[in-house]
């Protein structure tokens, strides 16, 4: 059976330490996982996971400069720069992560069925970051979409999803966990 999870977790500068928790929840096996964060910037996220689980890490990002700085300094093992083929890759990922990254896209139901149909691998995680829309009210103009627990819900449902749990924790912090329900 296809299946894939999404993992949504909502969290302060413990990232990689919740990401962790929830991984150790759900993965069984001990052999070495691939990640792609997309939306990198410089790679620190990328950084922990290496650090923290011994990842392979792959980081995708618009910023050419902050490319750079993920492949030198915090020692991403693969960068490329995201363009419209991005979808074309056969990356195969164990994980993506998805940090802050959904609530600016124009159209993240094909988005995120691109993402399952060509980067991410059968019974892969895609763990995703979004802001509370109720403590951070459209106080970013680069925020084309926000997401209230119903709302985030259906769009992963439409994509075939299923939630296996929310989390909320703290004034802004709102979390997901979703299982594809076919």
């Amino acid at each position: 059976k296809y299946k894939q999870y999404i993992i949504s977790l909502k969290t302060s500068n413990n990232t990689a330490k919740n990401i962790k928790k929830v991984l150790n929840k759900i993965i069984k096996s001990n052999k070495k996982l691939k990640i792609l964060d997309y939306g990198c910037y410089q790679g620190a996220f990328l950084y922990s996971c290496k650090k923290i689980f011994n990842f392979k890490t792959i980081g995708t990002d618009y910023n050419k400069e902050g490319l750079n700085l993920a492949k030198s300094v915090f020692l991403v093992d693969q960068v490329f720069e995201t363009k419209k083929n991005f979808f074309k890759k056969k990356i195969n990922a164990d994980i993506i992560s998805l940090l802050h990254v959904l609530e600016h896209l124009s159209d993240p139901v094909d988005f995120l069925i691109k993402i399952k149909k060509n980067i991410l691998k059968k019974n892969g995680l895609l763990y995703l970051e979004l802001p509370n829309p109720f403590t951070n009210p459209l106080n970013d103009p680069t925020h084309l979409n926000l997401y209230s627990v119903e709302t985030i819900k259906y769009i992963l449902k439409s994509c075939n999803y299923k939630v296996l749990s929310i989390e909320q924790r703290s004034l802004y912090k709102r979390g997901v966990l979703l299982r594809n329900s076919k």
